[in-house]
């Protein structure tokens, strides 16, 4: 039942307020730093492939809604 509810200084133990000030004193980064991890070039190549394909499934797309509205 207590969980919810929020702590005042009474109800912390010596414990607590310990813990507190070594967590506020240390410094963490919130985003860590990331290595930058270079693509290879197979990497590179499937990504080509993979935008040409949406660009021309775009593009066909677009032609069958030319050629149905041209039929209506």
């Amino acid at each position: 039942m207590s969980q919810g509810l929020p702590e005042t200084c009474e109800n912390k133990t010596k414990h607590d307020i310990q813990e507190e000030s070594e967590s506020e004193s240390e410094y963490r980064a919130v985003n860590s730093p990331v290595k930058n991890v270079k693509k290879t070039l197979q990497k590179r190549r499937k990504m080509k492939e993979t935008k040409l394909k949406q660009l021309q499934q775009k593009e066909s797309r677009l032609e069958k809604k030319k050629l149905s509205d041209i039929y209506r």
